[in-house]
C-alpha cells in the first residue's frame, strides 16, 4: 500500500511540473518579438542577404581591374613596336607573346562570373570586350609570326578591348553608385568627324610659316614637299622589291609617325626600307 501511494505522488508531482513548463515557456513565447530584417544563423553560418551582392561586387572588381591592366600594357607594347625595329635583339616580341597569355588567363575569369542580377549588365559588357580582347591576341600572333611591324589591326583591337573594360567599370561604378542598385546607362558622345584636308592645304599649313622669310622661302619650302608627294605616289612594293606585307607596314608606320609633313614621311620610308633590306642580307 505505501508503495502504491508512492508511485502515485511521484505521478502528481511529474504532471505539475510538466504543466508549469509549459506555461513557463507560453510565457517566454510571447514576449520574444520577432525582427524579419534580423540575420539568421544556421549551423555556425551567417546568412546576410546583402553579403552575396558584396561578395560579387568585389569579384568583379578585381577581376576588371586585372584585365584592365593588362590591356592597357599590351596597348603600350604595341605602340612601342610600331615604331622599333623588331626581331633584331629586341624583347619586344617576347614581352608581348608573355601578356597575350596573361590577358588570356584573365579573361576567362570575365567567361566564368556567375554574378547576382544587378550585376547583369556590367557582365555582359565585360564579357563583349573580352571577345574583343581574345581577338586582338590573335592578331598580334599572327602579326609577331610573319614578323610584322605595323600592328595596325592589332592596335584598333586593342583599342576596343580596353574601351569596353573601360565600359564595364563605369557601368559598375554607376551601380554602386545608385541608390537603387541598378546600372545607368553611359551616353557616350557624338564623334565629330571633320573632312580630310587635301595636299595642298597640308602644304600651305606647313610651309606657312616660311612666307615671313619672303616667298622664294615659302616656295622652295612647297617645292619639297610636293617633289616628297610625287615620290611618296610613285613607289611600290613591286618597284621597291619588297614584300607586300612588309611595305604596307613600313607605310603605315611613317604615315602614323609623320601626318603632315610629307618630306619627313618619304624620309621615314626609305630610311626603314633600308633597314629591312640590310636585315635581309
Amino acid at each position: 500500500m505505501r508503495i502504491r501511494a508512492a508511485v502515485l505522488l511521484c505521478s502528481a508531482l511529474l504532471i505539475c511540473a510538466a504543466a508549469w513548463s509549459q506555461n513557463r515557456l507560453s510565457d517566454v513565447a510571447g514576449a520574444i518579438k520577432l525582427n524579419p530584417e534580423a540575420i539568421v544563423e544556421k549551423e555556425g553560418i551567417v546568412d546576410d542577404p546583402n553579403a552575396a551582392r558584396l561578395e560579387d561586387q568585389d569579384l568583379l572588381v578585381t577581376t576588371l581591374d586585372g584585365c584592365s591592366t593588362i590591356a592597357y600594357n599590351i596597348g603600350a607594347l604595341v605602340d612601342e613596336a610600331r615604331t622599333t625595329i623588331l626581331y633584331r635583339g629586341s624583347d619586344i616580341p617576347t614581352r608581348l607573346g608573355a601578356a597575350t597569355l596573361e590577358l588570356d588567363t584573365q579573361i576567362q575569369e570575365i567567361y566564368l562570373l556567375r554574378l547576382t542580377g544587378v550585376f547583369a549588365q556590367p557582365v555582359v559588357t565585360a564579357r563583349d570586350a573580352a571577345d574583343a580582347c581574345s581577338v586582338a591576341n590573335e592578331s598580334i600572333r599572327a602579326e609577331l609570326a610573319r614578323q610584322g611591324v605595323a600592328f595596325t589591326q592589332a592596335r584598333e583591337e586593342i583599342a576596343r578591348c580596353r574601351g569596353g573594360l573601360d565600359q564595364a567599370q563605369a557601368e559598375l561604378a554607376a551601380i554602386q553608385k545608385s541608390p537603387d542598385g541598378k546600372a545607368v546607362a553611359a551616353t557616350p558622345e557624338a564623334d565629330e568627324t571633320a573632312a580630310a584636308p587635301t595636299d595642298d592645304e597640308i602644304i600651305a599649313e606647313i610651309c606657312g610659316p616660311e612666307a615671313k622669310n619672303g616667298p622664294e622661302a615659302f616656295e622652295a619650302c612647297a617645292s619639297r614637299q610636293y617633289r616628297a608627294v610625287a615620290a611618296l605616289g610613285s613607289r611600290t612594293w613591286e618597284n621597291e622589291h619588297l614584300d607586300a606585307g612588309i611595305f604596307a607596314d613600313l607605310r603605315a608606320i611613317c604615315a602614323e609617325l609623320h601626318r603632315r609633313d610629307y618630306v619627313l614621311k618619304n624620309e621615314c620610308e626609305l630610311e626603314r626600307m633600308t633597314a629591312i633590306r640590310l636585315e635581309t642580307e
